[in-house]
């Protein structure tokens, strides 16, 4: 019938980060992306039926941790753990 025999396979990588992001499920079609760090990171979602092979790569722009402040107290308050 001209189409391949081999079943269809999926699987998400990445191509390009500052450290490797985690996948919960790599080989499924949707999965969770855990990102270490802040920075650019290039994910690539690929199929195969056996015979011919897509990619299509995602970038995405991770922000780093948010950065907190302590301001002093409003006029001469002091700050206390209670």
């Amino acid at each position: 019938d001209g189409l391949p025999a081999g079943a269809l396979t999926t699987g998400w990588s990445w191509r390009s980060a500052p450290v490797p992001p985690v996948f919960s499920t790599p080989g499924a079609l949707t999965t969770e992306v855990t990102f270490p760090v802040g920075g650019t990171y290039v994910l690539e979602f690929s199929a195969t039926d056996g015979e011919l092979t897509s990619r299509d790569p995602v970038t995405y722009r991770v922000r780093g941790d948010p950065v907190i402040e302590f301001l002093a107290p409003v006029n001469g308050s002091q700050l206390s753990d209670r």
